[in-house]
This record gives structure tokens, C-alpha cells and sequence, in this order.
């Protein structure tokens, strides 16, 4: 997620960069379409890794616990 989350941040740096010499209706429309749907995107994905990552390590504990009757 470190890794997504560094790109997401480089993406929107680069963007203010961006928009500082690309300023018409097509760069508002590709941020509105493209930019803003894709932030969103992106913290629903590393939302649901964490929650993944969660459930996988108590899932690894039960597994590993000799004394867990299943």
C-alpha cells in the first residue's frame, strides 16, 4: 500500500504542476472524469487491502495456534 499510496501522491503533485500551464474545459473535464474518480477509487482499494491484510493475519494466528480446537 506504501507503494500506491507514494504514487497517488506523485500523481497529485504532478497534477498541480500540470494545471499551472494546462488551464481550459479539457483539463477540467479530465480531472473531473478521470483525477478526482480515480482518488476515490484508490482510497476504497487501500481500504479494503488493510481490511485484507487484517483478516489474513487473524486468520494466520488461528491457524498457527496449537491449542485453537476448529
Amino acid at each position: 500500500t506504501k507503494r500506491i499510496q507514494k504514487a497517488t501522491k506523485a500523481l497529485k503533485e504532478q497534477w498541480l504542476q500540470t494545471k499551472e500551464h494546462w488551464r481550459d474545459k479539457t483539463a477540467d473535464e479530465f480531472e473531473e472524469k478521470c483525477l478526482v474518480p480515480l482518488g476515490q477509487q484508490v482510497k476504497i482499494a487501500l481500504t479494503a487491502v488493510d481490511r485484507l491484510a487484517e483478516v489474513l493475519e487473524q486468520a494466520e494466528k488461528e491457524l498457527t495456534d496449537p491449542h485453537k480446537n476448529y
